[in-house]
């Protein structure tokens, strides 16, 4: 069969067509069934812990689309809101000024080709504890005065008090609040700071306007008789608390006195005058001090052992006793060859000068000493020897019947 030319291209043309067709359709059929790339997405950091206020960048990595833009979200709503934190476009997220339920949120961030593919982050949010540490000016003058709170743990929105009634306060960083003060007279009181994110409030801190917390002691100066009393009484001024404690410089050789104020001389007179210091119990840091002179006999301390020598066998004991003269304080240190309460080698002794010898006989003498704990440069020695104790004889009789 023979067909004209222009036939024959009308052929070619039409063969043509069809094998395109074919192609075609057998290439969309490969793509239909060929497996797409899943999409995920990732984000950074997954657990993480912000303060109250504080802001937090995160980051979302898109993988298996082209389209790799996110929406971000805060427990389930778009951008969040005040109570649970806000998230930006960009992922930046500012936790809230107070704590939520449960003092955590979930940030999550979608796929904007594919609402199927999310990741999601861990916030918890922190509210640090403040503590307030020490003030400057030490004190703060009287009237409008501005004075700066030193500590740790301060947020911005925190709130300085004193005595409970809040006082203007500007926040510096996160150790130091500036706050104002308006107090008419000399006194003191207490600041505790509160960060925005807590009803807790910081431990309280003394803090002294004007002239503060002033003791005085009375009378002074004053002279004493060797072991006769005199009473002392302590006024505080610029606290609520008038309580002190007492105390005499020096220890017990110089004299003795009680909660009270009340004062005994010692039974020999010190070389010099005594101080007699009351402390306030608002602050230790205040206090009054009176100065007595003890008339009399000058002190002599003088201190006795009795036995002065004694002779123990190995392993047994012995009973030292010490007399403490010139003071009131007759309490004495036992010492066995200069080490307290002795050791195995030489012996121990308890508290009440009891004497145990060792199980074996020493290489050196042995001594045992007893110091004044009034005045350790006060002592007296007795010296120990050491015997291994006799055999045991032990007799039998044969035949016993």
């Amino acid at each position: 069969m023979s067909f004209k030319p222009s036939t024959r291209l009308l052929l070619g043309v039409m063969l043509a067509i069809s094998a395109f067709a074919a192609f075609t359709f057998h290439s969309s059929a490969a793509h239909s069934n060929a497996v797409l790339p899943a999409i995920s997405v990732t984000i950074d950091p997954v657990n993480v812990t912000i303060p109250a206020g504080n802001s937090k960048q995160f980051n979302a990595t898109v993988s298996g689309s082209a389209n790799t833009a996110v929406t971000w979200s805060v427990n389930g709503i778009a951008g969040g809101n005040a109570t649970i934190g806000i998230i930006t476009a960009t992922g930046k997220y500012t936790a809230p000024a107070l704590l939520p339920p449960g003092n955590s949120v979930t940030v999550k961030a979608t796929c904007a080709a594919d609402s199927t593919a999310a990741a999601t982050a861990n916030v918890t949010i922190s509210c640090p504890t403040a503590q307030v540490q020490w003030f400057s000016p030490g004190k703060v003058p009287l009237g409008m005065s501005t004075f700066t709170i030193n500590g740790t743990g301060f947020m911005n929105g925190a709130v300085a008090k004193l005595d409970g009634v809040s006082l203007p306060t500007t926040y510096v960083s996160s150790t130091q609040l500036n706050a104002t003060s308006n107090v008419a007279q000399s006194s003191s009181g207490n600041i505790t700071v509160t960060n925005p994110c807590s009803a807790m409030a910081s431990g309280p801190r003394l803090i002294e306007f004007g002239a503060g917390i002033v003791v005085t002691v009375s009378p002074s100066p004053v002279t004493v008789p060797t072991g006769a009393k005199q009473q002392f009484t302590a006024t505080v001024t610029g606290s609520n608390n008038k309580a002190v404690y007492w105390a005499v410089i020096g220890g017990s050789v110089n004299g003795t006195i009680t909660s009270s104020g009340l004062y005994t001389a010692p039974l020999g007179a010190p070389a010099a005058a005594v101080t007699i210091t009351a402390y306030s119990q608002a602050t230790t840091e205040r206090s009054g001090s009176a100065t007595v002179t003890v008339s009399g006999a000058p002190q002599t301390i003088a201190v006795s052992i009795n036995p002065a020598s004694a002779t123990v066998n190995t392993g047994a004991t012995q009973q030292f006793t010490a007399t403490v003269t010139g003071i009131a304080n007759t309490a004495v240190t036992w010492q066995v060859n200069g080490v307290t309460g002795g050791n195995s080698t030489t012996g121990t002794i308890s508290s009440n000068g009891l004497y145990t010898a060792p199980a074996t006989i020493p290489g050196s003498p042995v001594t045992v000493t007893a110091i004044s704990q009034a005045d350790n440069t006060k002592s007296a020695t007795a010296t120990v020897g050491i015997n291994t104790p006799p055999p045991v004889v032990a007799i039998s009789i044969s035949p016993t019947v």
